[in-house]
Formats: C-alpha cells, structure tokens, sequence
C-alpha cells in the first residue's frame, strides 16, 4: 500500500485535444490520478510510534515534531536563507516553526483573532475535509489491496510499449461503421486516409500513461504488433487503435524493478479509488432524498451570479477566482435579506434553506466541476455545485459518526492549520503597531529585524525546550528540491501544508537565550 502522504504536484489541464491521443487520454488521466493520489492509504491499524511522530521541541503546550518539520520544509518552498540542507539551514527552519508556536501563543490572548468568523470557518473547513480524507481512506483501505494475480499481470503489461495508429470519434455508430470498413478491407491505413484525407496519428504509449480502457484493450496479453483493437470507449470519446510495433522493455537491476512496481501500485490502487469511493459515496447518499426548489434556486441565482457576466453571445467563458466566489455569495447574503430564509432545497423532506446554504458554503466553499462555462451555463454547474456540496456534507456526518474530529491525524493538522493562522494575524498585527509597511519593504528580512525584539520577548513567558541535539538535527536530510505542493482541484483546500513561516532567520538553537533548555538525547 501507498503508506505516509502521498501528495501530488498539480499539473494543469486547460484544454483536451482528441486529435492527439496521447495528449487526450492522458489530460483527462492525469486530472483523475492526481486526485487520487492526494489521499495517502495509510495502516490505520497500527499503534506503534512512527518517525513523523517524533517531538523536536515544545513550546508552551504546543508541539513541534519530525513530521512537521518535513512537511513545512519541503511541501512549501522555504525562503533563500534556509533553502539548503545544511546544519544552518536546519537550524532556521526549526526556529521559524518554534517561533510560530510563540506567535500563536500570543494570538491566543487576542480574542478579536479568536473569534473571527473568517478565520473559525476557514479551520472548520480544513478540519472536516482531513475528516473526509480519513474516512475515504479508512473504509476503502481493503478494497485497494492488490492480489498476486493483479501484481503479476498488470506488471507485464507495464513492462510494454506500443506504438499505435488510431483512429477518434465520439459518435458509437461511425466508429463502429469505420471498423466494419476496416475489417472488411483489411486495410487500416486506406480505411484511414479515406477518413481523414491523410494518415492516422501515430503515438507511442506506455502501460498506465492513458486511461484504464485503453490499457485493458492495448495491453492485453493477446494483443501483439499487428493487432486491431477497438471500438474502445473512453471518457473522451471512441478509439480504435492498430498496434504497429509492440516491444518490452524489462527493468535491470533492483532500483529499476522497484521504481516499475511503485507505478503499477499507484496506478491500479488510483483506479480502484475511484471505483470504490464512487461506489461508497453513492451508497451513503441513498438514504438523502433531495429535491430542488424552482423558486427558492431562481431566487437564489437573481443575486447568486458572476459580478463580470459576459454576453452568451461572445465566444468567451465565465472564470472564477476564489475571491471572485466569495464576493458572489457575500453579494447574495446582503441583498437577499429576509429571503435568506427560504427554502433551496429540500433533504428527506427538510427545508434547506437560502441562508443554511451560504453559511455552509462559508466553510465549505461552492466550486465548480467545470473552471470555464459560458454565463448560459451557468445555473447548471451551480445546480451541479450545490450537488456536491451536499455530498460532503453527508461525508462530513459519516466522519463525525465515527469519531473522526477526534482522531489524532485530524486534530494535528487542524493545529498545524490553527498555529499557522494565529500566527499570521499576530505578526501581522505586531508589523502594524510597530509601524512596518510590508508594502513598502518587500525584503522578508526587513520584517524579521523587525520581529526579533518582540520575539524574544514572548520566549521569556513560555518554556521552550528542544528535545532534539544538534547532531541528531544534522542527521536529518531534507530534499534541496524546492516545491509548492498543492492537490487537485476537485480538493476545496487545495495547500498541502501552510506556508512557510518567515519569522526568523536565525540558525543558532540558542536563538532564545532567556527561556531556552537543552534536553540532549
């Protein structure tokens, strides 16, 4: 099984050209993979301790551990002063995360930080979907198990290369009126250049870089060079593929054998999610009878609207930011008033009203499936929206069912995310007071000048002790590659971890001298 986090770097696809199989097929994989591979399958069964969960320091009554100090150092990008794997650099990044648990302790005080409605919804949010993720994870953790047979076969299969000539269309009866012409001729080239006016594209493909339709047909073990395969269906569309040259490529030595059996493992565990969390989701949503209001929806869609409509008649698409989102449903809150209270919607026969839904979507933002749409199209991905909105809110109550707002994967990176924000407003509030203008001074090192007095400060009111020596922090190796890791954007919060904190750019672990104790191991 895939164990620890599995986070992938989000590669964008704007547009999917059919002409280019390749390109097609593996747009519409990769948005899916990399949704999927989001969600680390952990052993939940185990209590040993593992190495992320060890302490390196603490400061009051907060942690700073292993697991957090790799995450924050290389799922963000670290600033220049510390972006090597040096002892200094090391040292930095520990201080900066020491250094954010002071700054949170002190937000703490501050009720107006506290108790933000902006900021106690963004948490909540965070906090329900690691519930969900956890959920996902716990109750399919059986069904992504790969038998011997599995192992076997799908790694033959990913030993092989085809190149392939083919032929697209997204209409079942001329594909298959093309492939009668084919096997009656014989002939998959004429039958091509009668088609097409000129050849059929040519791609060169390997086991797990399309769609899982297209494997099962290419890289079936009856298919040889010469083979015709197809019609195949695929989310974009039919295919038929002639295979011109079959070869195989087998792994040499350990590491190349491995690395093939890491892919095959990540591929087929992604496609067995899929199946299997759709298959769970819709199984939970059978007891949810839900019915639309036509009047509370076209109530709600007269002030829920783009506030940059663009003619239908102009061949451009509608675009949201999430600021642009949020100005949306602020703008229907204020002007809808007293409508607020009228029924969107209606689940098991319980009104779910205007008002509910915009609450909800406070901490469990509305997003579109689709990031471009003309404005015609628009109360139709909204409708689409709200769908999924009550998907996870029925996936949210199975977490809590379970128990799961407590378990302690949930409750670390809901403080990771807590510490992180307070720690934000804090500095933020303490640059204002002290007359620093970031706007002005964007070196990140004048605000740390800046930061350092208050911060030694703070040290002198809560303990800090760092249960880690020097030479153990030297052992630890972090990855030079700097990276921002963000997930697919079917995940409403889409960062992997905060940002890193630029609070510090001391390496010294005596950095606060005043409150600072050694616990050499």
């Amino acid at each position: 099984m895939l164990n620890g986090i599995s986070l992938a770097i989000f590669i964008g696809i704007r547009s999917i050209s059919t002409s280019n199989m390749t390109a097609a097929v593996k747009a519409v994989f990769f948005s899916i993979m990399l949704a999927l591979l989001c969600w680390s399958c952990e052993d939940s069964g185990t209590t040993e301790p593992v190495e992320e969960d060890v302490v390196l320091a603490t400061v009051g009554d907060k942690q700073v551990t292993l697991k957090q100090f790799r995450e924050r150092s290389e799922l963000t990008p670290r600033p220049a002063y510390c972006a090597g794997n040096s002892p200094d650099a090391k040292g930095i990044v520990l201080n900066s995360l020491i250094a954010e648990k002071l700054l949170a302790l002190e937000a703490e005080k501050d009720p107006q930080l506290v108790s933000n409605s902006s900021f106690k919804n963004y948490l909540l949010g965070i906090k329900e979907q690691t519930m969900r993720l956890q959920l996902l994870e716990t109750e399919l953790a059986e069904e992504l198990k790969l038998s011997d047979e599995e192992w076997t076969r799908y790694y033959n299969q990913a030993i092989r290369k085809m190149e392939l000539s083919f032929l697209h269309s997204n209409s079942l009866d001329e594909i298959n009126a093309w492939r009668a012409e084919i096997d009656a001729s014989g002939d998959f080239d004429q039958v091509a250049m009668n088609i097409r006016g000129k050849p059929a594209p040519i791609e060169e493909v390997g086991w797990g870089e399309s769609l899982e339709a297209l494997d099962d047909a290419i890289f079936d073990k009856s298919v040889d060079a010469g083979s015709v395969v197809g019609p195949i269906k695929t989310p974009v569309g039919y295919y038929i593929a002639r295979v011109n040259k079959a070869t195989r490529e087998i792994p040499v030595g350990q590491g190349s054998q491995d690395e093939k059996l890491r892919k095959v493992e990540s591929v087929i565990t992604g496609r067995k999610w899929l199946k299997a969390a759709s298959q769970y989701v819709a199984d939970l949503m059978k007891d949810r009878d839900i019915m639309l209001d036509a009047k509370g929806f076209d109530l709600l869609l007269s002030f829920y609207k783009p506030t940059h409509a663009i003619p239908n008649t102009k061949a451009e698409y509608l675009q949201f930011s999430a600021g642009e989102l949020e100005m949306m449903r602020d703008n229907a809150e204020r002007e809808l008033g007293e409508n607020l209270d009228t029924p969107l919607l209606t689940v098991n026969g319980k009104p779910w009203t205007i008002g509910e839904f915009i609450e909800y979507s406070k901490r469990r933002p509305v997003t579109f499936r689709s990031k471009k749409m003309y404005e015609k199209e628009f109360p139709h991905h909204l409708k689409l929206a709200i769908q999924d909105m009550l998907r996870d809110q029925r996936l949210t109550e199975a977490a809590y069912e379970k128990g799961l707002d407590k378990s302690p994967r949930v409750v670390a990176e809901t403080e990771t995310w807590r510490d992180h924000l307070l720690a934000i407003g804090k500095r933020n509030t303490l640059l204002r007071q002290l007359g620093f203008d970031e706007k002005v001074s964007r070196n990140a090192l004048d605000a740390i000048n800046v930061l350092r007095p208050q911060l030694n400060v703070m040290a002198r009111y809560h303990p800090i002790e760092v249960l880690i020596d020097e030479k153990a922090l030297a052992d630890i190796t972090l990855n030079r590659v700097q990276m921002k890791v963000v997930r697919n954007p079917d995940f409403i919060y889409r960062e992997a971890v905060p940002n890193f904190p630029i609070v510090t750019n001391d390496e010294r672990l005596s950095y606060f001298p005043d409150a600072h104790r050694w616990d050499k191991q």
